[in-house]
């Protein structure tokens, strides 16, 4: 299966309600709820939806 997730491991985002930078730890597809996680570095113990993030320099709407 190929997968759609806009962001990979290690990859700079953008929190959007912050505004701050993080790094990708890990993502994962969550099939109950068809969305992508993240979990953040710089968050260990939180998740963030592909939606709360954006790409560096862009909208994360690419």
């Amino acid at each position: 299966m190929k997968w759609s997730n806009k962001f990979e491991d290690g990859e700079t985002v953008i929190i959007k309600h912050t505004g701050e930078q993080a790094t990708v730890n890990e993502w994962s597809y969550t099939p109950l709820l068809k969305r992508y996680t993240y979990s953040l570095k710089e968050r260990p113990g939180t998740f963030f939806y592909e939606s709360e993030l954006e790409k560096v320099g862009g909208t994360g709407d690419e």
